[in-house]
């Protein structure tokens, strides 16, 4: 019996029942099969794609727009929303403290006045330096005799300070009060003091009063027949002045002031020195 060799599907008539349902079901399979990988292939590009897109619409929108942050401690911020002041540790938009107020702790007018932490008196900040310009009143003894006892001259200060807070400063300044004509010769006094200062800034005007300690030079002649002792004399006396400024800006300020200083006279006795002057400060 000779036996005919081939493939399966190319059977004599025959056996073509149950080996053709065996071709049509192995051909059905692989048909599903490439059909089933067309779609997922298919459907992976798209999901793909919309992520991608979505990722990159996120991250134009809101830099970090995904559902969920690896980072529980730190709440998301999404596209368009404002971050809650709690979140804004390491942020860029965190201020600084000295951006906050470089004044320290004063009100709307100390931000913008704000002086810089520059000081040449040690422990302070917001330094400034002043000069002033005025008219002196000595009170020192006319004599016997009838002769001149003029009492006014010019008086000149220098002085720089800082302050400890927005109340309270430290002065240093060097004062002269010329001379005045007394008894057939003439007085002098000057001076360096160093005064504790207290200030009321507003906007447009500034109210303070410096109480302190003044080592003061004095130095008497007078007409032999005046009875006024004569001499030089070193010595700590009491200083005071109020004053009233007007703000230009942050830097410049104007004032009136009224000052009272004691010297000690030559033979034991004291006397007072008063000045009124104009003043102008600069802060660094």
């Amino acid at each position: 019996m000779h036996v005919r060799h081939g493939h399966p599907c190319a059977a004599p008539a025959r056996a073509l029942s149950w080996r053709t349902g065996l071709c049509l079901a192995l051909g059905s399979c692989l048909i599903a099969a490439t059909a089933q990988a067309q779609t997922g292939t298919g459907t992976g590009s798209n999901n793909g794609s919309n992520s991608g897109n979505t990722m990159g619409n996120s991250m134009g929108n809101g830099g970090m727009g995904s559902a969920q942050d690896p980072r529980p401690d730190r709440p998301l911020i999404g596209a368009g929303e404002a971050p809650a002041a709690g979140n804004l540790r390491g942020s860029a938009m965190e201020p600084s403290l000295a951006a906050q107020d470089q004044h320290g702790t004063g009100g709307s007018y100390a931000s913008s006045y704000a002086g810089s932490d520059y000081s040449w008196i040690p422990y302070t900040r917001r330094g400034y330096v002043g000069i002033s310009l005025g008219n002196s009143d000595y009170d020192t003894p006319c004599g016997l005799a009838p002769l001149s006892c003029d009492s006014r001259d010019r008086s000149f200060a220098i002085y720089t300070g800082g302050m400890f807070n927005d109340f309270l400063g430290l002065e240093l300044g060097l004062r002269h009060f010329g001379k005045a004509d007394r008894a057939g010769g003439e007085a002098r006094a000057y001076g360096a003091n160093l005064s504790l200062v207290g200030m009321v800034d507003m906007e447009n005007v500034s109210f303070y009063a410096k109480a302190g300690a003044l080592y003061g030079h004095t130095k008497i002649t007078a007409d032999a027949l005046s009875g006024v002792t004569t001499g030089t004399e070193n010595g700590w006396g009491p200083t005071a002045t109020i004053g009233l400024g007007f703000n230009f800006n942050r830097n410049f300020t104007v004032s009136i002031e009224r000052s009272r200083d004691r010297f000690k006279l030559p033979g034991g006795a004291k006397t007072y020195v008063q000045s009124t002057a104009l003043a102008l400060k600069y802060r660094f």
